[in-house]
């Protein structure tokens, strides 16, 4: 949505509705966590193909969520007290409740350091890894709109272009650095 004239964005829209359609076949199975060697069943390919061809929503769920806010007018300090009140508030009680769950049928124990530990990364459930990306992306949002407001439009597409073709690949680099 841009703000400065409050006009929706359709394709915004059926890529959010196609992306939330794919989490779900995403997770329609689970064989895949449970594979402890050996040969492969007919359940196990198919959560190989539906973890292949369905885990691109996450990444395109945090570029909508750029989108959506590169061009806020909130001053910083409104800007984060939303983003916690959409996303803090509910890491904190969802947490909280796989704390519990893990706690009353896992028979897990957890000490104050592994609670601190596995709270700040997430990982009463592995389903909420999305949440720590989410946290520095909106941690960092007020800094790259600006950023992007002022540079041209060629400085936005080499950065653009550095970032998107570039990184990814370095990496590779490394195979031909002694």
């Amino acid at each position: 949505m841009n703000n400065k004239s409050n006009k929706r964005f359709v394709w915004m829209d059926m890529l959010n509705i196609t992306a939330c359609m794919s989490v779900v076949l995403l997770h329609s199975g689970n064989e895949i966590d449970n594979w402890k060697g050996g040969e492969l069943s007919i359940e196990h390919y198919w959560d190989l193909f539906l973890n292949t061809f369905f885990f691109w929503p996450v990444p395109v769920f945090f570029m909508l969520s750029c989108c959506n806010t590169m061009n806020l007018a909130e001053k910083q300090e409104q800007f984060y007290i939303r983003r916690f009140m959409r996303v803090g508030i509910p890491f904190v009680v969802w947490s909280l409740i796989y704390f519990f769950f893990n706690i009353t049928f896992r028979g897990e124990n957890y000490d104050i350091k592994s609670f601190i530990q596995n709270f700040l990364v997430g990982h009463f459930n592995p389903n909420m890894w999305f949440f720590i990306p989410l946290f520095g992306l909106y941690l960092s949002m007020p800094y790259l709109r600006i950023l992007y407001h002022g540079m041209s439009d060629r400085e936005r597409s080499l950065f653009f272009c550095f970032h998107f073709w570039l990184v990814p690949y370095i990496h590779i680099l490394q195979l031909y650095v002694p």
